[in-house]
């Protein structure tokens, strides 16, 4: 779940699992994107490909839309150049994990994304609106 007063957001998580990510890498996006998530070798890349799957599935939500017959999974994500952090060890307590900023997506400051390993799970936050990009995120689980 995720609430803002001011930005509309979506959430998107998947089970981290071994999956064919080249194939759909170069099936669902970009040749830039599917090129990043292929750079991180075998034991990342299902990793990768769900980092960025995720953020575009969240973007989508954020926006009221679907991927609708893969528009959505052409939006583009801002690529980092190291491999993405997991979501930070517990903090105050253990329910509460820290804040986090979210990344613009390339050429839309109005949108703004991020994702990231939280136990065997990929977590991605997206917020649409005036300021998304400024926005920051605050992982708290139920446990």
């Amino acid at each position: 779940m995720a609430a803002s007063r001011e930005l509309a957001v979506g959430v998107d998580i998947e089970t981290l699992r071994p999956l064919a990510a080249g194939a759909l890498a170069r099936r669902w996006f970009p040749p830039e994107e599917a090129a990043w998530s292929g750079r991180w070798g075998p034991q990342r890349q299902a990793s990768a490909f769900l980092w960025l799957w995720t953020q575009k599935e969240a973007m989508a939500k954020a926006l009221g839309q679907g991927l609708g017959g893969g528009v959505g999974l052409r939006r583009a994500v801002a690529l980092p150049d190291a491999w993405p952090s997991p979501w930070p060890s517990p903090w105050p307590d253990e329910r509460t994990r820290q804040c986090r900023p979210l990344t613009a997506a390339p050429g839309v400051a109005e949108l703004a994304s991020t994702a990231g390993e939280l136990d065997d799970l990929m977590v991605a936050v997206a917020a649409a609106g005036p300021g998304a990009a400024t926005a920051a995120v605050r992982v708290a689980t139920a446990e």
